[in-house]
């Protein structure tokens, strides 16, 4: 219901956890109380809507090409790796998801001689 009322745009980053707790008052849900969506591409579509999640497919497109155009083997494979991860969980709504992500992207995407 939350996603296909808010599409496009989404709700935003800050109202996610509340609307999804009221959804589960409503629907009397009390053991899946204050869980998030526990999948990233729900989450940045539920959050950011089509948009973002058209960005967040783009990031892992562009990565994931470039680290094989350029033949980065670990690159790719860190990049698979994060890809899966998020379809079990909302990898980076937590800062350690987002740091550890950038740190290990900037490391294996420098150039090498």
């Amino acid at each position: 219901d939350l996603i296909r009322n808010n599409l496009l745009i989404g709700i935003g980053p800050g109202d996610a956890r509340e609307a999804l707790n009221k959804l589960y008052k409503k629907y009397d849900l009390a053991i899946a109380y204050n869980y998030n969506l526990h999948n990233q591409y729900l989450d940045t579509l539920l959050t950011t809507g089509l948009i973002g999640l058209f960005v967040l497919l783009l990031l892992f497109y562009k990565l994931t090409t470039y680290a094989i155009l350029n033949k980065y083997y670990i690159t790719f494979s860190f990049i698979i790796l994060i890809i899966t991860v998020c379809l079990t969980e909302s990898f980076f709504n937590l800062q350690k998801g987002i740091v550890f992500f950038t740190f290990f992207s900037c490391i294996f995407l420098k150039k090498r001689p």
